[in-house]
């Protein structure tokens, strides 16, 4: 199946969403327990699960029941877990387990699908540590 161009484009976005956690990951600390002590890491990644999220909602009907192999509609159902939760009540140890078990795979399925309709990834470059 040819990916349209919308869908192509959120695929772009998700990818580049998916390579923001997996940088904050790098510069903010791999194990769990620098997540949880720093919360402008975990702002960083819920807000870029919650943009994940928001932005699902607008692949094509075909591209969701063509590319079945992802939960789109969990994926989807996160922009509303984190717009309509209180900080306080987010299970943070969730957020950490979706930013490293299942982002990763994510970025990779959505970056192949791109490759395989010849579409360019287009990286947007991370800011350097200070």
């Amino acid at each position: 199946m040819n990916l349209s161009s919308k869908d192509a484009q959120i695929l772009q976005i998700i990818v580049q969403y998916c390579d923001d956690i997996i940088s904050a990951i790098e510069r903010f600390g791999a194990t769990q327990e620098d997540f949880m002590r720093d919360r402008h890491y975990q702002h960083t990644c819920s807000m870029a699960l919650q943009t994940i999220g928001e932005v699902a909602k607008s692949f094509s009907n075909e591209f969701i029941t063509t590319h079945t192999e992802v939960p789109w509609r969990l994926i989807k159902g996160m922009r509303n877990f984190f717009a309509h939760t209180y900080h306080s009540s987010i299970d943070m140890t969730a957020v950490w387990d979706m930013a490293h078990d299942d982002i990763p795979p994510l970025r990779v399925y959505c970056a192949d699908l791109l490759k395989e309709n010849n579409c360019e990834i287009i990286r947007i470059k991370p800011i350097p540590k200070k």
